[in-house]
């Protein structure tokens, strides 16, 4: 069964009968809740499957919020990290937050070949963020010539 969680970037803050939801410098209020949405929200945090979440509350209701959190974009699908192991694996996490599959991307990354023509000062530090993201493959265009001493 698909799991989801919260985007990494929210925050959860209950003062008094609040439920206040932070995404950066936005906060989202919700309206109704009862201790069992407050402990829906705080079982998203680290990510849950529908299965887990509906030991709260029926399935149907589980349902309903799940797709609300998900069209107002405060949950997220858990993903597989392919990359785990990689210097790629945090890669996974800010995909995902973008609603893409981040296996997809970070796999298509590495498949892309980037043409850069010119790689003095400014080319130098694109190429090095490609490098960072996973580009492998890369064709260097300059019209300047390299002196080895």
């Amino acid at each position: 069964m698909r799991a989801y969680r919260l985007k990494p970037s929210c925050r959860l803050i209950k003062e008094d009968a609040h439920l206040f939801v932070f995404i950066g410098e936005t906060q989202v209020r919700i309206k109704t809740h009862g201790p069992r949405v407050f402990e829906l929200l705080e079982r998203l945090i680290e990510g849950a499957t529908v299965d887990a979440l509906v030991e709260l509350m029926p399935q149907k209701q589980v349902e309903d919020i799940l797709r609300k959190l998900i069209d107002v974009g405060l949950v997220i699908p858990v993903y597989e990290n392919d990359f785990l192991d990689t210097e790629y694996a945090k890669h996974i996490d800010f995909f995902a937050e973008l609603g893409l599959d981040p296996n997809k991307i970070q796999r298509s990354l590495q498949e892309r070949c980037v043409l850069l023509i010119g790689v003095g000062g400014v080319g130098s530090i694109v190429l090095q963020h490609l490098v960072a993201l996973g580009v492998e493959s890369f064709i260097l265009i300059d019209k300047d010539t390299v002196e080895l001493k």
